[in-house]
């Protein structure tokens, strides 16, 4: 290969590897806000040169991503139910309490979610035998 044709390869492939800048900033420092904004910037200056459904998803993106920074989304807490006698109840009466691992409140039957922390009860009793 002459050397007209590795500069030409070596052009193109530095042109196909080139990232587009974040404003000096890595795309792990920057916020929700800042990305979904990043992400329109994109698609406005690569709408001749990509898909329909590519400026789709960008658009999908950019929504979630203002829907998280506008606090929308929460992290999911996961915790589980611990199983207790109702031992202040003299005499002990039968009935079972569980707790929640994640707040501490106490309920007599076992749901889904935590009522007053909203933690999802997915986990396993790690202290249960």
């Amino acid at each position: 290969m002459n050397e007209s044709c590795k500069q030409v390869k070596k052009s193109s492939t530095d042109a196909d590897n080139q990232s587009i800048p974040t404003e000096n900033r890595p795309v792990q420092q920057m916020t929700p806000l800042e990305t979904a904004e990043r992400l329109k910037d994109i698609k406005e200056q690569m709408l001749d040169n990509i898909s329909f459904d590519d400026a789709h998803a960008l658009d999908y993106a950019a929504y979630y991503l203002r829907a998280i920074a506008a606090g929308e989304y929460k992290p999911v807490v996961h915790a589980h139910w611990r199983h207790y006698k109702r031992s202040y109840i003299i005499p002990y009466d039968g009935i079972d309490e569980y707790q929640c691992s994640n707040c501490g409140s106490r309920r007599s039957i076992k749901s889904k979610y935590c009522k007053d922390c909203g933690a999802v009860m997915d986990e396993e009793d790690k202290d249960a035998k």
